[in-house]
């Protein structure tokens, strides 16, 4: 992802509530449902999880069942809308890449499968004081439960995908955005500049040495608001607008569980 592990990235979204919180219940990708699954296990003790002798044949079977289950209820072919851009997407690499031109600007939209896009939970004080709020303003009516055939399903989602945004200009340098893809469109998070394209745009460790003592540019929040508009007109001029939020997290979703497919038929065929 370019110069973006070089940044602090701000929290983003709505907070995940706890399951402590028993009458709410929120939606979750794919991804998210994966994990849930994953985590119930991983909570068992020790001894319990290896209680049979034959544990190679018993993780054929657990990664046999995680496969059916992956290729049946999540793997689904998925219609994306044409966009103007040149699509990078290499089998067995975490990153996607996309490319457009306008004028003399080459422009890309960067963003890696692997990342990740979820909020971490509330810790247990953060809990307390969200519950203790909560009460106080008298709102004791339950958040109104998705239904269990939605959750895990994209029509329910508040999906969105950690990227970065590239404006290169020849001789001029590169205007470069710390973003986030939603549905709605991109939330830009940081802006940067630099005249030497590959500060911003480079991963060898000159590039990110050079990152790190040079300042390249402010929060975007904390720019004047008139700015920040003016900023998100000049992406949408460029065609980075929800169509194309849109398509990054749909893209990505796609591409995050088509490698773990992937990732489970090659440690099934390794432990054959």
């Amino acid at each position: 992802m370019s110069f973006v592990k070089a940044f602090p990235r701000f929290r983003v979204a709505t907070q995940a509530i706890s399951k402590q919180f028993s009458t709410y219940r929120f939606a979750a990708s794919p991804r998210v449902a994966r994990l849930q699954r994953s985590q119930i296990i991983a909570r068992a003790p020790f001894g319990i999880r290896m209680a049979s002798h034959d544990s190679r044949k018993d993780l054929l079977a657990a990664l046999e069942s995680e496969l059916d289950y992956e290729k049946k209820h999540v793997l689904t072919d998925t219609s994306l809308p044409p966009i103007p851009y040149e699509i990078e997407d290499i089998r067995g690499d975490a990153t996607v890449k996309l490319k457009t031109q306008k004028g003399d600007e080459t422009i890309y939209i960067k963003f890696n499968v692997s990342d990740d896009t979820q909020e971490p939970a509330m810790e247990e004080n953060e809990l307390s004081d969200f519950q203790e709020e909560y009460e106080n303003k008298g709102q004791n009516q339950p958040i109104q439960e998705i239904p269990e055939d939605e959750v895990g399903t994209s029509e329910a989602l508040g999906r969105f995908q950690p990227c970065t945004v590239e404006v290169l200009k020849p001789g001029a340098g590169v205007l470069a955005f710390e973003a986030m893809a939603y549905d709605e469109g991109f939330e830009i998070e940081n802006i940067f500049f630099s005249k030497d394209t590959d500060v911003l745009t480079s991963d060898s460790v000159e590039a990110e040495w050079t990152r790190r003592k040079q300042y390249l540019g402010p929060s975007f929040k904390e720019l004047d608001p008139e700015l920040q508009d003016l900023f998100h007109s000049f992406l949408e001029e460029r065609h980075i607008d929800s169509e194309t939020a849109s398509f990054v997290i749909s893209f990505g979703l796609t591409k995050e569980l088509k490698e773990y497919v992937r990732w489970l038929e090659n440690v099934r065929d390794f432990v054959k």
